[in-house]
């Protein structure tokens, strides 16, 4: 007892130790080998996302008031829109929604 064991000894059951001081280290290391990488925003991307945005949406107005336009062919106008995917089921819903006037 209380001397370097003459032979190894294996344990019974398979443990594991985790290493506050390891683990916070190669955190350390992993942290220092990130690139630090910053792309300001782009304003003309906003800017064109809004003015897809509007042409969508006035397209979609422009769909629901056509007074010749039947219904499966308005749904099929809808669900071609290229940029954005609406289902047949979500086309049928925008036609069919009832526009209410907003506040004054």
């Amino acid at each position: 007892m209380g001397d370097v064991a003459p032979r190894d000894l294996r344990s019974p059951t398979r443990i594991t130790f985790e290493s506050e001081y390891l683990t916070e280290e190669a955190r350390k290391r992993a942290e220092a080998n990130v690139a630090v990488l910053y792309t300001p925003p782009d304003g003309r991307v906003a800017r064109q996302q809004i003015a897809s945005a509007r042409a969508i949406a006035d397209f979609v107005r422009a769909v629901r008031a056509d007074s010749y336009g039947l219904p499966a062919q308005k749904q099929a106008a809808l669900t071609a829109v290229q940029a954005i995917s609406i289902s047949p089921a979500l086309a049928e819903g925008i036609l069919t929604l009832r526009m209410t006037p907003g506040p004054k």
